[in-house]
C-alpha cells in the first residue's frame, strides 16, 4: 500500500455516556457506600480540576471512622471550588445538612486539630442538596468568612 498508514478509529460508544445530576447524588446520599466513598470522589473531583496541588489528603472506606479532618488540601492557587491555600474539609451524607455542618465548624472551632484557622479555610460539603443554606446556617459561612478574611 505503499505510502499510506494506518489511522486508529475511535470506538463508538453504543450507549450514550449518562451525566450524573443532583438527584443521582442525592439518591445516592441514603446509601450506606456514600459515607465511605464520598470522600473518594471529592478528592478525585479536586485532583481533575486543581493544577499544582501541594498536597491533597481524603480518607475514604474504612479511613471514614477515625476521627478528624476528613480532608486537607494545598492548593497553590484557588478554584471556584477549592480556596487557595490550605482548606480543611468536613464531609457529610446525614440528611439533617444545617445540623451537620454547624456541629462540625463548632467541634473544628473548639479544636481545630493542629491547624491554625487564621491560615486555613473551613469547607463542609455534602452530596445533598442545601436549599436553605443562607438562611439556616448562614452563621457557618460567616464564620468561615470571617476565618478566611484574616487571612487578608
Amino acid at each position: 500500500m505503499g505510502g499510506l498508514t494506518s489511522m486508529a478509529v475511535p470506538r463508538v460508544l453504543a450507549f450514550p455516556m449518562k451525566w450524573i445530576d443532583g438527584t443521582d447524588l442525592v439518591q445516592w446520599a441514603d446509601r450506606r457506600d456514600s459515607q465511605s466513598r464520598f470522600p473518594e470522589v471529592v478528592r478525585q473531583l479536586i485532583l481533575a480540576t486543581v493544577d499544582n496541588l501541594r498536597r491533597v489528603v481524603f480518607r475514604a472506606g474504612e479511613g471514614v471512622q477515625f476521627p478528624g479532618w476528613d480532608g486537607y488540601v494545598e492548593a497553590p492557587q484557588g478554584t471556584v471550588y477549592v480556596p487557595q491555600g490550605i482548606s480543611c474539609w468536613d464531609l457529610g451524607t446525614d440528611r439533617n445538612i444545617a445540623r451537620k455542618a454547624n456541629q462540625e465548624y463548632t467541634d473544628r472551632t473548639a479544636n481545630p486539630l493542629g491547624i491554625n484557622p487564621a491560615d486555613a479555610t473551613f469547607i463542609f460539603a455534602t452530596p445533598r442538596r442545601w436549599a436553605d443554606k443562607t438562611s439556616t446556617s448562614g452563621r457557618v459561612y460567616e464564620r468561615t468568612m470571617q476565618t478566611t478574611s484574616s487571612r487578608g
